[in-house]
């Protein structure tokens, strides 16, 4: 058994290295599991009340204001998941073959089977029958800007995210793009000058949002401020930087055994986190918008850093929980579904949007909830995972 010293704290020559892109995290399933929950509760419970301020439900749902920051965990997950799978394969042959037939296979499949259904829920016979099926599923502008993943760009020009279904699909078209930039950049650009052109990217993604903000109306400024990929790298590349650190020996070293000074950083960033959700809980408002969403990143990366550097600390026996790691593993599914499932439920059980103004309301909402981890479990046992499988049958 390795000797942890009188202190309880492992010594530098007893530190492994950060474990390869072959070797799963459990903590970070469990991360991804918080992220889907944010969303969920941004999406059943915050976005469909509309209490009067300073009435008990009103102090009751300011914790959750900025519950629609999952994306940004999203973000910063997969920056970090990303970047990591791309820095061990940087010098296999098969780098952006492999690459992106697993990226294909993990996105692409479910996202496709959405428009399909999309596409028929559409049909003039179906939208008689059933009037709740336009609400949900919306016309959209173009239907080759999202089965290209470019309807943020649609999005940032109308000023809006549309409705129904097709709001939640501005975040794949951001990851999608993201996924067409990095890999060139692991590939060619120089370890040890990585750094720098991530760190330089991340420092223009806010002044970039600025500029946008400063110059465009109101709603264009915002809204694209909010969606367009440059303007929202630096979360996902907070996440390829961390994913970069914890690579070298040295720094990998330093986080396990001084994670006090991490934590301490956590609670400093977790504070100001705290400070948006009362005074800048809209992710469109000025703070959001010029360093909030940078605020939040950082946030989250070091609550990232600290769960895989301190694995048998709370936060990491919390993340390996099962309940969060099953969230985790159904997280792309539910993401995808879980308007549509909840704007038909309200459709055909209430006749009317999603908003809870009772109780049979809030058991509409509960309802659903347990509607869409069922389909989501469904799809990534049938249909997901044997897809992800075969893209994973060729290695690097």
């Amino acid at each position: 058994m390795e000797s942890t010293g009188l202190s309880g704290v492992r010594p530098p020559s007893a530190i492994r290295s950060f474990p390869l892109a072959s070797g799963r995290i459990a903590e970070l399933d469990g991360l991804r599991g918080v992220a889907i929950l944010l969303v969920i509760i941004c999406h059943y419970f915050v976005g469909t009340t509309a209490p009067q301020r300073g009435t008990f439900l009103f102090y009751l749902q300011v914790p959750g204001r900025l519950a629609w920051s999952g994306v940004d965990l999203f973000f910063v997950l997969s920056g970090f998941l990303i970047g990591r799978i791309l820095l061990d394969a940087r010098t296999s042959s098969r780098y952006f073959q492999v690459f992106y037939r697993r990226r294909f296979c993990r996105i692409v499949p479910i996202y496709a089977a959405m428009c399909l259904l999309w596409w028929i829920a559409l049909r003039p016979v179906f939208v008689r029958q059933f009037g709740v099926l336009g609400e949900v599923f919306p016309r959209p502008a173009s239907w080759w800007l999202y089965l290209t993943y470019v309807q943020n760009f649609w999005m940032a020009s109308a000023g809006t995210l549309g409705t129904g279904w097709a709001v939640v699909t501005w975040s794949l078209a951001v990851e999608e793009q993201f996924y067409l930039m990095l890999p060139a950049v692991v590939k060619y650009v120089e370890e040890r000058q990585l750094v720098y052109v991530l760190g330089f990217a991340i420092a223009f993604a806010p002044c970039l949002r600025i500029l946008l903000f400063r110059l465009l109306p109101a709603s264009q400024g915002a809204v694209a401020a909010f969606t367009l990929m440059p303007c929202r790298a630096d979360a996902l590349l907070l996440g390829a930087l961390a994913a970069l650190l914890v690579r070298r020996q040295s720094a990998w070293t330093y986080l396990v055994t001084h994670q006090r000074y991490l934590v301490g950083v956590f609670v400093i960033l977790l504070g100001g986190v705290l400070y948006l959700t009362v005074k800048a809980p809209l992710q469109s408002g000025w703070p959001m918008v010029s360093f909030g969403y940078t605020w939040l990143g950082l946030c989250y990366v070091c609550l990232l850093l600290i769960a895989i550097s301190g694995p048998g600390g709370f936060l990491g026996r919390v993340l390996r929980g099962r309940l969060l790691v099953w969230l985790g593993s159904v997280s792309y599914g539910a993401y995808l579904i879980h308007t549509v499932v909840l704007g038909l439920a309200f459709g055909f059980l209430r006749h009317h949007s999603p908003k809870i103004a009772n109780v049979a309301d809030l058991m509409v909402v509960l309802f659903a909830l347990c509607l869409t981890m069922t389909i989501a479990q469904l799809s990534w046992t049938f249909f997901e995972k044997p897809i992800v499988k075969y893209g994973h049958a060729v290695g690097y």
